[in-house]
């Protein structure tokens, strides 16, 4: 992996993300979301995996940092 140590919560909602967004072109071509709706889609679980991925790489830092007074 790129990062090593991430926790694994993060790599389970990367895929669940990226499979919600392949759901989305899936339903685009049935014609259940129009180009707008799956924008959206896209839009929100970016900016999930993106607030996760900050998250993940705080308790990262915090936790690997040495102690300070």
């Amino acid at each position: 992996w790129l990062i090593p140590r991430m926790p694994n919560e993060l790599y389970v909602a990367t895929y669940v993300l990226a499979a919600v967004m392949i759901g989305a072109v899936i339903m685009l071509f049935f014609g259940l979301f129009n180009t707008v709706g799956v924008e959206l889609v896209y839009f929100t679980t970016a900016g999930a995996w993106f607030v996760l991925l900050m998250e993940s790489t705080e308790m990262l830092v915090a936790a690997t940092a040495p102690a300070t007074r």
